[in-house]
């Protein structure tokens, strides 16, 4: 037992070295083979750094490209994708050279840190968090909405070796970019490799929020700047364990403003392309995103009054941005399925579903008027749990926001890049009030609240800076220690020194459940429909039958038990699961089929699991049952 015992951590950290030697091979891949097409678009920063950001940022959007091109052929296999990486490493070519960039890069950064303690141990954080955040990336799945749809649906993908409709879950619909990568995980074998992918994209953000700092601060404050990033919650759950890849929206969008800013002080259109095509691959991510490359293009067209340039950002944007929306129009008719449905294809409309997923995209507590507007800003953080998880931005920004004025008359890159992130926040206000959405401003934000504060402290107001220099320490702090406790449930399972069953187990809602329905049904033909939300730990044929997330399920046209015994028949539904019952708007239905013994006892169980949010460690006893579908005549 001892060296059984000894040979599971192990094999865990063998594993998770593996992960992160093939997750750095990628990114190199990816940077040197987007340095190519950086020098054809010829575009030159005078930063080593942006260099570096720009070329993966490229690289990592083409290899999105090529990945969506390969699943709507129906040749997403491993096979496949490696020939993919092992061309774009060969078209690379002398490129390959580019990457010395990254040992000048750390040379000067050794440089400008010797003889600097505070900077040196500013540095030391970020690297020793930033460290923590990847073990915990490579503890096994456990996010809520990744159980749901994140990987799911990608997973459903790699099973297929193609990009197909999901109707059962209606979420599979608004999937991008970032799934894609996930995807490439699932192909190539890996969750914890697909998860490796998002924490990639929180380092390049950080990167790109330090980038973007430097244009503004001087080494020490940038280095805060990229430190209270890190610590910030939302950012540490985001790119660790919550399985969602927003954080590469953060990415370019960062990259997108740095760009304009760039090309407008410089009237440079390169750089204008490329902003356009970075906030094209932002926006392909989530619906939401289009946000970026509009207000994007409203900017570069109010500071030009040139229609050319309003162009250059707009053209490469709907270019790199529309794939998921030409896929919906293949399989839907809808590019913006399922919110034109009632029009489009009205015969398969559900309305019932429609509701839910509108509802489920703006804040139950979305209110239009003066005072909602104004409380907004102040409600997502004090009153976050009901307007989309605004109190995992911190207080930071809100509190720092009358610094901000201080510095609007002295830099123009701060004037254009706060007018793009109040605008980018207005949108957010007048169309869902979900703060979460806000993440892709988030790194400009804080950046230009650190920049108020540090003009603040070099102008000597020292009965604002000294308040506002505290919080900020007592915010790292906070961040800080509520990172390290946050980990102590991860890093057991991602070090092997808890088994993965008993951390699944513990940690991921639903799994229990899972776990029993794919021990009942191996092997046994036909599907299994069932209702719980976190679907991805299903190893057996299911559909999901929650009509509030699946299209496939309309109350209206199934609720009576005929009709819902010939949908059963159809979609070649053998068993059916209740726990701990059936969804309301078809629960008669259902419980008339059992009455009728359409629906017949075939196993029974009840499991522990999660009542309500996982954050809140709720959990009860549950009772699990399986029912067959009788046989009809």
């Amino acid at each position: 037992m001892g060296m059984a015992g000894e040979a599971r951590p192990n094999m865990a950290i063998a594993l998770l070295l593996g992960h992160w030697m093939s997750l750095i091979v990628l990114s190199l891949v990816c940077t040197a083979f987007g340095h190519v097409l950086l020098r054809w678009i010829g575009v030159q920063s005078r930063s080593r750094l942006e260099t570096i950001l720009y070329a993966g940022g490229l690289g990592f959007g083409v290899l999105a490209w090529a990945l969506f091109t390969l699943g709507m052929v129906g040749t997403l296999t491993k096979q496949v994708v490696l020939l993919l990486l092992v061309g774009m490493a060969l078209g690379a070519g002398r490129d390959w050279l580019f990457l010395k960039d990254f040992m000048g890069l750390a040379r000067n950064g050794f440089i400008a840190l010797k003889g600097a303690p505070f900077q040196a141990v500013v540095f030391c954080c970020i690297v020793g968090f930033l460290l923590l955040d990847a073990l915990m990336a490579m503890a096994p799945l456990t996010g809520s909405d990744a159980m749901h749809y994140h990987f799911t649906v990608p997973y459903v993908w790699a099973q297929a070796h193609r990009i197909i409709p999901v109707f059962w879950t209606t979420w599979s619909f608004f999937t991008g970019q970032g799934h894609l990568f996930i995807a490439l995980g699932l192909v190539l074998g890996s969750d914890q490799f697909a998860l490796g992918l998002i924490y990639l994209g929180g380092v390049f953000t950080l990167a790109a929020t330090f980038a973007f700092a430097r244009r503004l601060l001087p080494l020490r404050w940038a280095l805060l700047a990229g430190l209270a990033f890190l610590l910030t919650p939302i950012i540490y759950w985001q790119i660790s364990v919550a399985g969602a890849p927003d954080i590469w929206i953060a990415f370019y969008t960062t990259l997108a403003v740095i760009l304009v800013t760039d090309a407008l002080a410089q009237t440079d259109n390169r750089r204008l392309l490329l902003a356009g095509l970075f906030a094209g691959f932002a926006a392909s991510s989530k619906y939401p995103a289009w946000s970026i490359p509009l207000v994007l293009a409203v900017l570069v067209g109010f500071f030009t009054r040139s229609w050319r340039s309003v162009l250059l950002v707009a053209a490469p944007a709907v270019g790199t941005g529309v794939y998921p929306h030409v896929r919906n129009l293949v399989f839907t008719g809808d590019p913006f399925f399922p919110f034109f449905m009632a029009w489009i294809a009205p015969m398969d409309y559900n309305p019932y579903t429609w509701q839910s997923v509108l509802g489920s995209t703006g804040a139950r507590t979305f209110q239009l008027g003066v005072k909602p507007l104004v409380a907004y800003p102040f409600f997502m953080v004090f009153q976050g749990e009901r307007f989309g998880a605004g109190h995992y931005f911190g207080p930071l920004i809100l509190s720092f926001t009358p610094f901000m004025l201080f510095v609007w008359r002295w830099h123009n890159i701060y004037r254009v890049a706060l007018l793009f992130a109040i605008s980018v926040f207005v949108v957010n206000t007048l169309t869902n009030q979900i703060a979460r959405f806000l993440l892709p401003i988030f790194p400009v934000m804080l950046v230009l609240a650190l920049t108020g504060l540090e003009e603040a402290t070099k102008r000597g107001w020292w009965l604002t800076a000294v308040p506002g220099r505290a919080a900020l320490a007592l915010f790292l702090l906070v961040g800080g220690t509520s990172n390290l406790l946050y980990a102590k449930d991860f890093i057991p399972a991602a070090l092997g020194l808890e088994a993965r069953e008993t951390f699944l187990a513990r940690m991921a809602p639903n799994y229990q459940v899972a776990a029993f329905v794919n021990k009942a049904l191996a092997a046994r033909p036909g599907k299994v429909l069932v209702f719980f939300r976190h679907l991805y730990y299903l190893r057996v044929p299911f559909i999901n039958g929650n009509p509030d997330t699946s299209w496939i399920m309309n109350p209206q046209r199934y609720g009576s038990p005929e009709a819902l015994m010939h949908l059963l028949q159809s979609m070649g539904v053998r068993y059916v699961v209740k726990a701990p019952g059936y969804p309301t708007p078809l629960q008669d239905a259902f419980e008339r089929l059992e009455r009728n013994g359409v629906l017949q006892p075939f196993a029974y169980t009840s499991v522990e699991d999660f009542v309500g949010p996982r954050v809140h460690r709720e959990k009860e006893r549950l009772p699990v049952t399986i029912t067959r579908v009788a046989e009809t005549r």
